[in-house]
């Protein structure tokens, strides 16, 4: 199902508030698939903290679903490698924790 006009230009507005910050993010837009009214963006950003994303368009997004009635959902995904690094940190973390408490 194709984007109407009104949402295209949303999700380019969007995609550009991101792109901004984070010059390297890729992005995948699509329908839900429980409501296809729902348009999803997947945005693959570089960062540990994807609140830092999140900030960029949150307001936004939410005056286009109030004021436009565009609903979009955009969804911050870690790259493979930043995912992998964030793993590897918080096993990490656990491990350490638990060397802690078997010393208690």
């Amino acid at each position: 199902m194709a984007f109407g006009p009104r949402a295209l230009a949303a999700i380019a507005e969007l995609q550009a508030r991101i792109l901004a910050h984070y010059p390297k993010a890729t992005f995948v837009a699509e329908r839900d698939f429980e409501d296809p009214a729902i348009v999803c963006i997947y945005a693959t950003v570089d960062l540990e903290d994807r609140w830092e994303v999140i900030d960029l368009f949150s307001d936004r997004q939410t005056e286009l679903l109030v004021e436009d009635d565009i609903p979009i959902l955009i969804i911050p995904v870690r790259t493979p490698e930043r995912e992998r690094a964030v793993v590897a940190a918080l096993r990490a973390e656990r491990a350490d924790a638990a060397a802690v408490e078997e010393h208690l």
